[in-house]
């Protein structure tokens, strides 16, 4: 078990440079906001694995090169969190939570994100949320006041249409992964598959899976039949 505010540790391979998304001010008006009095903080969401986890890292790494206090608290493992609130947050200029969606309607986690954002508010800090979708989507939130508060906050949707963009996204997860995998596949998979990022990645890691079991390379030659015999 972790402690829930725990101290941030700089991820190399996020940053802000290379975040990838249509807009090429993205990253500048998240920064705008950031910086403007006029906003507790932001929620950044997109479809899954677009690059929330990325941008959220990227911008734990560049505030705390500024020598800003960060916490991340990525709530996809939250089973292995403990969930306590600090009363004291003055200590912390930022307060990344990312995929908060998975808490939804965990009634003590919802309670304590409502006590994040107040003790971030009253003191004067910014936080930042991301998420799978929109607030007005949240049918599932137990506590309105919970919504209320995601809502307050300044939004920003992720815009990934662009395919070359996609296939951008999908060859930095090849390389983070180590996967043995060429670009001639992922071409092959924008060309002939579903060309969302999330059916990409499953099959990127189906793909990966199969070459290591049966150490067999992926190529052009016989990637047709596995994807039929992984079907």
């Amino acid at each position: 078990m972790r402690q829930l505010f725990i101290p941030y540790k700089n991820t190399l391979h996020y940053s802000l440079s290379n975040f990838i998304s249509d807009d090429q001010d993205f990253v500048s008006k998240i920064l705008k906001t950031l910086d403007s009095s006029n906003f507790i903080g932001i929620h950044i969401y997109s479809e899954d694995a677009i690059g929330k986890t990325h941008i959220l890292n990227a911008l734990c790494n560049h505030f705390s090169d500024m020598k800003k206090n960060i916490s991340y608290i990525p709530l996809k493992d939250y089973k292995e969190l403990i969930n306590y609130v600090e009363d004291n947050l003055t200590h912390l200029d930022f307060i990344f939570i990312d995929d908060i969606e998975c808490i939804f309607s965990k009634k003590e986690w919802e309670l304590s994100l409502i006590k994040i954002y107040n003790l971030v508010k009253d003191n004067n800090k910014k936080i930042i949320f991301s998420s799978n979708n929109i607030s007005k989507d949240y049918d599932n939130i137990f506590f309105d006041d919970l919504r209320s508060r995601i809502s307050s906050l300044h939004t920003f949707e992720i815009p990934i249409k662009n395919e070359k963009n996609k296939i951008q996204i999908l060859k930095k997860y090849i390389e983070r992964n180590h996967f043995n995998i060429s670009d001639k596949i992922v071409n092959y998979l924008m060309k002939y598959h579903d060309r969302s990022i999330r059916c990409s990645i499953k099959i990127l890691n189906d793909l990966n899976d199969f070459s290591l079991s049966n150490k067999t390379r992926i190529n052009l030659k016989n990637i047709s039949k596995i994807l039929e015999s992984l079907a």
